[in-house]
């Protein structure tokens, strides 16, 4: 069974926005292999060959685009990057045109007449239909360098369609439902919208699990991490890996009552189960508290 968590986390704000094709992924229920159970909770275990033989293909780095996208930077060029971009890049947490893109590069030299830029410890991952390019960049005006983390999504066109920072740990959107609305390629909703989904579903509609009299609430427990999460992959089911985990949203249910401070509880308790959201079909996939069959999951697309 998976882990159950029964405190509040630390609500932590990111800003961005954009927008993808969503998959179709018809509604359905599985009976998960109990052998699997608590697979999907990190542990400090040695992975086995087998598992090393699956994991992404790391591609020799780096890159002959992520070269031309620096040297475009340290040109000054930004008619190199016009070459280097998709038609829509996720820019810096917006969905842009090209031309805006473009645009936006060549007033940023001209403001920094002596930007210059270097980058070093170079990852190239192959994930689903997108190449993923980590890096650290070392950005120099006015005499003063930085460093900032920065990604690179790459299509399979060896078009540039997202640069961005990236997202330093797995807990970027964090916070009580509504709370946020940022949407990282390669998700097609926010943290926001996956907690709304998960309160207009089947499984929040049932009256056993939120009575009538109750007001239900969603908070997202654990963020997705849109540099390891797949394009182009439909999962058939709940996560049952750490590397699974990274497409989804876990969201945990809250129900608010009058009437659990008459038997002596606070107005706020939690239902005792965990649910996920797809963050890239935005399928929301809840277990079967009522089933006799253990691990049985229902979908709600």
């Amino acid at each position: 069974m998976y882990s159950r968590l029964t405190h509040r986390p630390c609500i932590i704000a990111f800003v961005a926005l954009t927008a993808c094709s969503k998959p179709e992924v018809e509604s359905r229920s599985i009976v998960v292999d109990a052998s699997a159970e608590g697979s999907a909770v990190s542990d400090a275990r040695e992975p086995d060959d087998a598992a090393i033989a699956q994991l992404p293909p790391v591609v020799p780095s780096p890159p002959p685009i992520v070269t031309r996208w620096n040297d475009a930077h340290v040109a000054h060029d930004a008619n190199a990057l016009r070459a280097l971009y998709a038609e829509t890049v996720y820019f810096y947490g917006k969905s842009l045109p090209r031309a805006e893109c473009v645009k936006r590069k060549a007033d940023a030299f001209a403001k920094a007449p002596d930007y210059s830029q270097a980058m070093r410890d170079v990852v190239a991952t192959q994930r689903g239909d997108h190449l993923v390019i980590a890096l650290v960049k070392a950005w120099t005006t006015s005499g003063k360098t930085t460093d900032s983390l920065s990604v690179l999504y790459v299509d399979a066109q060896g078009h540039i369609t997202a640069e961005m920072d990236k997202p330093v740990d797995d807990s970027w959107c964090l916070g009580r439902s509504g709370e946020n609305s940022v949407v990282i390629p390669p998700f097609t909703i926010s943290a926001a919208q996956a907690a709304a989904h998960m309160l207009h579903s089947r499984y929040v509609k049932n009256p056993k699990v939120v009575a009538k009299s109750s007001t239900p609430d969603a908070t997202i427990y654990r963020c997705p991490n849109p540099t390891e999460c797949p394009s182009g992959v439909v999962r058939p089911g709940p996560p049952r890996t750490q590397e699974e985990q990274s497409c989804f949203f876990k969201v945990r249910l809250g129900v608010s009552d009058p009437g659990f401070a008459k038997v002596g509880g606070g107005l706020h308790q939690w239902v005792d189960m965990e649910t996920w959201v797809d963050g890239v079909s935005n399928v929301h996939w809840y277990q079967d508290i009522f089933s006799d069959t253990p691990d049985v999951w229902h979908s709600d697309p």
